[in-house]
């Protein structure tokens, strides 16, 4: 396996397998015909989780309808609170993942990370970088398309300490916050073009066009493309380089974030 440079990376920060690093393993099929009979639409148990009740959003779906009833869950394996599902077969897989806030049962497809002793969410954002995703890829096999927890156990990781890990994960989630903000006033702008659009041509054909209408559209569209560009955020030298690529420092964390 292609080794990450050691030299190209902070003081403090080392390399370790992704299975030296996370319990990894996938869960149990349930025939549909079973899984309609003894499995939907029951009231108590823990929710399981199948490849579509993640969103390429990253959300997951709980309440789909299937749980498995607490005296049976002993014959499933379980994801802990706080775990990362990823989808590593069929057309879904390295394009679905999730972070759990529950304890589920899972389908066989998804794949489950426990870390052992580092920040659970710098694994989950790790699974969405470049770096994880283009030996993801090199590693798929297969008619339908997959990668074994086996070969995904190989993978490696660059770790920082804990404390440096906790760090990177604030930033990244207060940039996610800035991008998902933008995304919203992108949305409402949208929403309103062919509004604005009909009230110009109003008033333009009736001779009432003002040049506060024609600067209020423009300005909102100009407010919607700052939000979308935020200012990045100060990151310290122990943070660099977060997700490396062929060997090369990255100037800062290179995340896919896989939103079909």
């Amino acid at each position: 396996m292609e080794k990450i440079m050691m030299n190209n990376l902070p003081q403090g920060w080392e390399v370790k397998t992704l299975g030296e690093v996370c319990e990894i393993y996938t869960g149990n099929s349930i025939n549909q015909a079973k899984k309609e009979k003894e499995f939907t639409n029951l009231k108590e148990g823990l929710n399981y989780i199948a490849t579509k009740d993640i969103g390429f959003d990253n959300v997951i779906n709980y309440n789909n309808g299937v749980k498995i009833p607490f005296e049976k869950v002993k014959d499933f394996k379980t994801a802990k609170v706080n775990s990362s599902l990823l989808c590593i077969e069929g057309g879904s897989a390295g394009r679905k993942i999730g972070f759990t806030n529950q304890k589920v049962c899972f389908v066989n497809k998804l794949c489950c990370f426990e870390t052992l002793q580092d920040e659970p969410r710098f694994i989950y954002y790790y699974l969405q970088s470049d770096y994880f995703m283009q030996k993801f890829r090199l590693n798929m096999s297969g008619l339908i398309g997959g990668v074994s927890k086996d070969r995904i156990k190989q993978i490696q990781i660059p770790l920082p300490p804990l404390e440096v890990q906790k760090a990177i994960v604030e930033k990244l989630e207060n940039a996610f916050a800035h991008i998902d903000e933008a995304v919203r006033h992108l949305k409402a702008v949208q929403t309103n073009i062919p509004r604005l659009k009909s009230s110009l041509l109003h008033s333009a054909f009736s001779g009432k066009l003002t040049e506060s209408q024609i600067t209020t559209p423009i300005s909102m569209l100009s407010f919607s493309q700052r939000k979308s560009n935020p200012s990045p955020l100060p990151l310290t030298k122990e943070m660099l380089p977060f997700f490396c690529t062929k060997g090369e420092p990255a100037h800062s964390p290179l995340l896919a974030k896989n939103r079909a």
